[in-house]
C-alpha cells in the first residue's frame, strides 16, 4: 500500500492538467467550428498583389458565403475584371461567369491549383473551409497563446494541400498563420491572419481577419492580400443567390 499510494497521488493531482489538453484533431476540430459558425456572411474586400519590381493590382471584390460551402464573389474593379462572377457551390464545383461572352464556364479540376487571378491565393486555399475532414492533426508546440498544429491528408491523393502547419489561437480558435508545404516538404507560402474582430450571434461570436496576406517562397517574395472593406453576419440571403441560373444571367 505504501508503494501505491504515492503513485495514486500523482496520478489525481495531474488529471486536471491532462483533462485541459488537447490531440491536434480537437483543435482542428475548434477551427473548423469556428469558421462555420455563421449561417451566411458578406463581405466586401480589396485583394492586392505586389510582385517584385511592378505596380500594386488592385481587385475589388463583393463576397457572399452561405454555410460552409457555398460562395458568390461579384468582382467590380478594376475594368479588365469587373462584371465577373465566380460561384463555389463545393469543393469540387467553381462556375466563372464571363460578361463580355454572357457565358458561364466550369472550372475545370487541373486549375484548382493554379493562382486565383494571377494572386498568391490558389482557388484550392481559397475554397478550405474545414480541415478536420481531409487532415489529422498533430500538437508540434503549445504555448500559453496558441497550438501549432501540424496537418497530414487522410488521403495525400485527393488532399488540396500535401502539408500545412497552423498557428491557431487558443482565445479565438482561428489561425494567425498557416504555413503550405509541397510533396518535398518545401515551404511554400506562409499566410498570416491579423486584425480579428468578433460579432456576436446566436450560435455564438462569429470571428474574421481584416488582413490576410499570403507571401509565395517560390515567386521571389510575391505577395497577396485580402483586406477587409465591409463585413456583415447573418444577413438571411437566399439560396437562390448562389443559383447557376442567377448567374446566368449576370445578376
Amino acid at each position: 500500500m505504501r508503494t501505491t499510494l504515492p503513485i495514486l497521488v500523482s496520478l489525481l493531482i495531474s488529471l486536471p492538467a491532462m483533462a485541459g489538453k488537447k490531440d491536434g484533431n480537437e483543435v482542428l476540430a475548434l477551427l473548423d467550428a469556428a469558421l462555420n459558425r455563421h449561417k451566411d456572411q458578406h463581405f466586401i474586400y480589396d485583394l492586392i498583389t505586389q510582385e517584385p519590381g511592378k505596380e500594386k493590382r488592385v481587385i475589388k471584390m463583393d463576397v457572399r458565403v452561405k454555410g460552409s460551402q457555398k460562395r458568390r464573389t461579384d468582382f467590380t474593379a478594376p475594368g479588365d475584371v469587373k462584371g465577373m462572377k465566380a460561384l463555389v457551390l463545393s469543393k469540387a464545383k467553381t462556375y466563372i461567369y464571363l460578361p463580355a461572352y454572357r457565358k458561364v464556364r466550369r472550372l475545370a479540376r487541373h486549375t484548382e491549383k493554379q493562382s486565383f487571378m494571377g494572386t498568391t491565393f490558389s482557388q484550392n486555399e481559397l475554397s478550405m473551409t474545414t480541415y478536420g475532414d481531409a487532415y489529422n492533426g498533430k500538437i508540434l508546440k503549445e504555448t500559453a497563446t496558441h497550438w501549432k498544429v501540424e496537418g497530414l491528408p487522410k488521403d495525400p491523393e485527393t488532399a488540396p494541400i500535401p502539408r500545412l502547419e497552423f498557428d491557431i489561437r487558443k482565445d479565438l480558435h482561428h489561425a494567425s498563420e498557416i504555413r503550405y508545404y509541397n510533396k518535398q516538404g518545401v515551404k511554400t507560402k506562409t499566410e498570416t491572419r491579423t486584425g480579428y474582430t468578433c460579432k456576436p450571434t446566436d450560435a455564438g461570436q462569429v470571428c474574421n481577419f481584416a488582413e490576410s496576406k499570403m507571401v509565395s517562397h517560390i515567386r521571389n517574395g510575391t505577395w497577396s492580400k485580402f483586406v477587409r472593406k465591409e463585413w456583415e453576419v447573418n444577413t438571411g440571403v437566399k439560396d437562390s443567390f448562389f443559383s447557376l441560373r442567377v448567374l446566368q444571367r449576370g445578376r
